[in-house]
């Protein structure tokens, strides 16, 4: 299992070119849970400033559509919403990626998250 020091590690990186840039993927479900939640795209990107290892969810793990980078997953609840988050590794060009943004389809079990 990833261990919290590593997720920091990740976060602290994303967090960082997050100030630079910042790329939100306009899949249908991504775009649809941003409509519905009644958000903008640049308050997501206030939510991940405030991402810390107990979100985590897995990764980081290979990502299927991009050869040679890995994506990481993470949850958190908005506006009483579990959330669903998926974000790439890849920082070339200094843009933070999010891939997936949406209602989690099912519950989410946080490793590193205490109740």
């Amino acid at each position: 299992m990833t261990t919290p020091q590593e997720i920091t590690v990740f976060l602290k990186k994303f967090k960082y070119v997050l100030l630079q840039e910042f790329v939100f993927i306009k899949r249908k479900k991504n775009l649809d849970t941003v409509l519905y939640l009644g958000i903008k795209i640049s308050y997501v990107k206030t939510l991940f400033a405030q991402l810390t290892y107990k979100d985590y969810i897995s990764g980081p793990e290979k990502d299927k559509d991009r050869q040679g980078n890995m994506v990481w997953q993470f949850g958190i609840h908005v506006q009483g919403e579990e959330i669903y988050i998926k974000l790439s590794d890849d920082f070339s060009f200094n843009r933070a990626k999010c891939i997936s943004f949406h209602i989690a389809t099912y519950p989410i079990k946080y490793p590193h998250k205490t109740t």
